[in-house]
């Protein structure tokens, strides 16, 4: 089924309202990797490169990390975390529903 140009406009118009985009430059040949290892934690490259941010402020917090900024990464990490656990969610909703196409009874 394809998507009409209506819908792709009024999806990127979501996107850009709800997200913003931090691109990153990593060696080249290591995309495939990085995604390859996602795939393993079941997680998107995002989920991935938040959860390792996350992770990185909890066992090595700057000294002059304010409060401010502690509780805006609270919120974060809980809004992130609730957008990888959808993401698994439709991804698990997706492959089942292909499956059903190849799976022979």
């Amino acid at each position: 089924m394809s998507v009409s140009e209506a819908q792709m406009r009024a999806t990127s118009k979501y996107n850009a309202k709800m997200y913003d985009q931090v691109i990153i430059r990593i060696p080249g040949g290591s995309k495939d990797l990085l995604k390859e290892l996602a795939q393993i934690y079941g997680d998107s490259l995002t989920a991935m490169f938040m959860k390792a941010i996350f992770k990185m402020v909890e066992n090595d917090p700057p000294e002059n990390l304010s409060d401010h900024i502690k509780g805006q990464l609270a919120l974060l990490k809980k809004d992130a975390m609730a957008q990888a656990e959808r993401g698994k969610k439709m991804r698990n909703k997706e492959h089942g529903y292909f499956k059903s196409f190849t799976t022979r009874s």
